[in-house]
């Protein structure tokens, strides 16, 4: 019985370093032309694509004062 609930248990902590080591592998895009990934990993609108600001204006993104980019 301590063998199976250790296997069980080596089992949880290798499916769950599995699952933390893949999203940020998920976060490298995959949101559209002008959408980028938030910190929780989610598509949120704007302009930090920078193939899509150097196709709409000419010129890469800027980076703002508080660090985030912004096409504009």
């Amino acid at each position: 019985m301590k063998t199976l609930s250790a296997a069980l248990f080596g089992i949880v902590v290798l499916s769950a370093g599995l699952w933390l080591t893949s999203t940020p592998a998920a976060a490298l895009g995959g949101c559209g032309p002008n959408q980028h990934r938030n910190a929780a990993g989610r598509c949120v609108f704007g302009g930090q694509n920078e193939d899509y600001c150097i196709r709409k204006t000419g010129h890469p993104a800027t980076r703002m004062p508080n660090g985030t980019m912004r096409c504009i």
